[in-house]
């Protein structure tokens, strides 16, 4: 089940992550019979309570139960994500995500919310719950001059997830597929907030009769393109925040090359400013109704949408958003890219044969082909690969490409691929570093699983030179459960964590378990010693919030498939970051998979190392890394830590 909040859930989802991970409880409810008898209602009134000149900079928010004819009242209020904003309760902070329980049981209650940085949209999604039941809610400003959100009533009986954020990155181009075909017209789209990427869709040549313009939990049958048939379609999100969204570029789009774009426009008789300069083009028919679009010729590159509304342009209704199309910049549709004879024709939006998948390929240290980084989506078919990698390498040295399952195979071990991921960071110290392993969240194996591959990276961002390429298979020592510490016992290694510990190592996997109140956070910490290839990890921990698939109990005898993506990651080096220090060896060396004993070259099992004579690199300590990018996750070392969510087109699958 999709929730139209931008999560992807199991039908008993909501109520399991809402217990245990943000402790919700009941206070003041009616009884069942009571409960069922009566609708949810919150009304939510926002003032503005700061301002920066003509900037908006902290709004004062008012619930009040609602329900009729029960003497409604509040019993919580559970701020489910925060963008670009601090909430404020009773005038002191709090932490998102987060539950407030109102005891005794209130009307109203207010909170605020104030922005971080200026120049940018800030937003809270929070539920709010009366005495008959949950009312998701979402409050917040864009840019420009004050305005506030109409109070509205809202009924639901389903509290969705919190959604991921993401901020919105510096669009630089993408390697082109390994086929040499020309890309699609449009190489990226940024969402500028709100950041519903999973309920977006870039549809190539799929402007046709029947097409749903809404890639979301509505619909909008087109029903005659007009003269657009078989253009190049972007289904823009189209939920509630982004039907009152004032913003004068809600969309960036970078186009591979000149274009000639239209805007369907379903947002009412009122046109925003920003498509004063488009010129009007033929109406097509989307659900019996004539509407208009607005055309013009764009250049290849950078070029910004804005919102339905402007900035400080206050709003009485919810505007749909309106769809984007794309032809050559003659206006003729694009063609479809050519096939190597005998292939499988890839279909957009659809899963990738597997033979465009397997072009993405490197030659490794050994002089093997090895498969490598990938966008999630390919570029000349627009198909999805169902996985993603983290981050492009490109963002951390131009033509570098990790070699996935180098050190894998060596070492006689088996990893999966999509489980590769990939975290581009800049240290703060002067160092860009690339950190590669495999963290496959799908299979529960991995509660036995104590070694895996780790390579480790570090250049000079200013020169590009590489002062160290390093590969070894992690010793993530023993796994217990995240929220006890209780050691996981396996049938296939009850001892796991007695031997870990038998053997020195400081390594620790902590893992979701159900029966121990699903906590959804898995960090990874690997082992700091034994190494001899001058690799300090020290605090280095790998965390992933979202996890495929977690263990049921301490035993792991049976997978509970949690509806996640495991997409959401994040690096942490809080107290003693990692480094890489010349010491014995340096230069060009040999050593076994673990990185513990020096090897020739030539000699099975042999993994190549560099580090260069006197390099000495710290990876910074201090804020957690967190991606701020969809396509191509370039990760930010900050406060705070912002979900994000790289599940673009809702497109990723297990075993991601």
């Amino acid at each position: 089940m999709r929730s139209r909040f931008g999560a992807t859930i199991l039908k008993n989802r909501v109520p399991l992550l809402l217990l245990t991970v943000l402790g919700f409880w009941s206070v003041g409810a009616l009884s069942p019979t009571q409960a069922q008898a009566c609708t949810p209602a919150v009304l939510a009134p926002v003032t503005v309570s700061g301002t920066d000149g003509d900037e908006v900079v902290a709004i004062s928010v008012t619930v009040q139960a609602a329900a009729a004819g029960i003497g409604d009242k509040l019993t919580r209020v559970s701020f489910a994500s925060v963008t670009n904003g601090v909430v404020e309760v009773q005038g002191a902070s709090t932490t998102v995500p987060s539950s407030v329980t109102i005891n005794p049981p209130l009307s109203s209650w207010t909170f605020v919310l104030r922005k971080l940085e200026r120049g940018r949209p800030f937003m809270v999604r929070y539920i709010v719950t009366d005495l008959c039941g949950d009312v998701p809610k979402f409050a917040g400003h864009g840019l420009g001059s004050p305005q506030v959100a109409p109070p509205t009533a809202t009924a639901t009986a389903t509290a969705p997830l919190p959604t991921p954020t993401v901020v919105p990155p510096t669009a630089t181009p993408v390697a082109p597929s390994p086929t040499g075909a020309q890309p699609t017209i449009l190489d990226q789209y940024v969402l500028n907030g709100p950041w519903h990427y999973d309920f977006a869709a870039y549809r190539p040549r799929q402007f046709t009769t029947g097409l749903d313009l809404d890639a979301g939990a509505g619909r909008a049958l087109l029903n005659n393109p007009g003269p657009y048939a078989g253009w190049d379609a972007l289904l823009t999100p189209n939920e509630p925040e982004d039907q009152v969204f004032g913003s004068s570029d809600w969309v960036t789009l970078r186009l591979n090359r000149q274009a000639t774009l239209a805007i369907v426009w379903r947002g009412g008789p009122v046109v925003p400013s920003w498509l004063a300069s488009w010129s009007r083009g033929d109406d097509v028919v989307i659900d019996g109704q004539t509407v208009p679009t607005y055309k013009k010729v764009v250049a290849a590159g950078e070029s910004t949408l804005g919102g339905v509304y402007q900035p400080g342009e206050p709003f009485s209704t919810y505007r749909n958003t309106f769809t984007v199309l794309f032809a050559e910049a003659n206006g003729t549709p694009p063609a479809p890219p050519p096939v190597p004879a005998g292939r499988e024709v890839p279909r957009p939006n659809e899963t990738c044969p597997t033979w465009v998948h397997d072009q993405y390929v490197t030659t490794g240290p050994d002089g093997r082909l090895y498969p490598t980084w990938h966008r999630q989506i390919d570029p000349i078919y627009w198909c999805y690969f169902r996985h993603e990698h983290g981050s492009d390498p490109e963002l951390f040295n131009p033509g570098y490409k990790p070699a996935y399952g180098y050190v894998t195979a060596a070492a006689g071990a088996s990893e999966g691929h999509a489980g590769f991921k990939s975290y581009v960071f800049d240290s703060g110290t002067g160092y860009r570093w690339l950190i590669s392993h495999h963290f496959g969240t799908a299979s529960i194996d991995r509660a036995c699983a104590r070694f895996h591959a780790l390579d480790i990276a570090v250049a000079n961002p200013g020169t590009g030179e590489i002062g160290a390429d390093l590969h070894l298979m992690g010793d993530y020592g023993m796994s217990v459960v995240n929220a006890t510490g209780q050691e996981m016992t396996p049938a296939a290694c009850p001892m796991q964590a007695t031997q870990a510990q038998a053997d020195g190592s400081n390594g620790l996997r902590k893992l979701p378990v159900q029966s121990a109140g699903t906590i959804f956070y898995e960090p990874w910490r690997v082992d700091s010693h034994d190494n001899i290839l001058g690799f300090h990890p020290m605090d280095l921990t790998i965390n992933s919030r979202n996890p495929v698939a977690i263990c049921n109990t301490p035993a792991c005898d049976q997978a509970i498939i949690t509806g996640e993506t495991g997409s959401f990651r994040f690096v942490s080096r809080e107290n003693a970051g990692p480094s890489v220090v010349a010491e014995a060896q340096t230069g060009s060396f040999y050593t076994d998979p673990r990185g513990r004993a020096i090897r020739q070259a030539g000699q099975a099992g042999a993994i190549r190392q560099y580090v260069k004579p006197g390099f000495s690199a710290t990876g910074g300590t201090g804020p957690m890394c967190f991606t701020l990018d969809p396509w191509r996750a370039r990760y930010v070392c900050s406060s705070p830590l912002l979900e994000v969510d790289l599940n673009l087109e809702g497109a990723l699958r297990s075993p991601n």
